[in-house]
């Protein structure tokens, strides 16, 4: 997540993946889970509009 979401518009996924990481590698299990839930709001206000 954290080197793709910025790739395709979505910089907060990157920041999200980015934190996610971050705190996995020094065991931080409660900010891992903050992230995660920060990750589901963003996914569930998504809209995404296709122009053609």
């Amino acid at each position: 997540m954290k080197g793709s979401g910025g790739g395709y518009g979505f910089d907060r996924i990157t920041d999200i993946g980015r934190a996610i990481e971050e705190a996995a590698k020094i065991g931080h299990r409660e900010e891992i889970h903050e992230q995660t839930e920060a990750l589901k709001i963003y996914l569930e206000r998504l809209e995404v509009v296709y122009q053609g």
